[in-house]
């Protein structure tokens, strides 16, 4: 399996070595068997942009997730803006590569059809995103600076 990864900020320089092992630990979790999974981090603009054209919302968001039409040779796109997550992560005393470790897990899980847009499916997807970023920070497997 192929994890392309893409850095276009300057915001929390990421290591691709470390997205594609966290990628890869989802993968072998939920079984998945796929050519390529995309992870682009972008800037706020960027964002903005996709969430406008696909969401009709203008506003910057944390991440984005798109489907691909073939799982098997491909299982997505997933767009994850560093700056929200240092913004989150400065509110919220918390360390900002454990943040967008938590987006990337997040975003995986929709690419595998799990939903937050109903109070039950939220709770369900919440419960399995912080047991997989307990998992993958006891692992050593979180995001890290390039």
């Amino acid at each position: 399996m192929l994890v392309s990864c893409v850095v276009d900020t300057d915001v929390l320089p990421v290591s691709e070595g470390c997205v594609a092992n966290l990628v890869s630990f989802l993968c072998e979790i939920f079984n998945v068997r796929t050519e390529l999974v995309a992870v682009l981090f972008v800037k706020e603009d960027r964002i903005s942009q996709l969430h406008q054209e696909f969401f009709h919302d203008p506003s910057v968001t944390d991440c984005i997730t798109f489907p691909g039409e073939s799982p098997k040779e491909c299982l997505g796109e997933i767009y994850i803006c560093p700056f929200i997550a240092l913004l989150y992560s400065k509110e919220h005393e918390e360390e900002p590569y454990e943040e967008l470790s938590r987006y990337l897990i997040h975003s995986f899980l929709h690419l595998l059809g799990y939903g937050d847009s109903h109070e039950e499916s939220r709770k369900e997807m919440k419960e399995m995103e912080d047991f997989l970023l307990d998992k993958a920070k006891e692992l050593s497997l979180l995001l890290c600076p390039s």
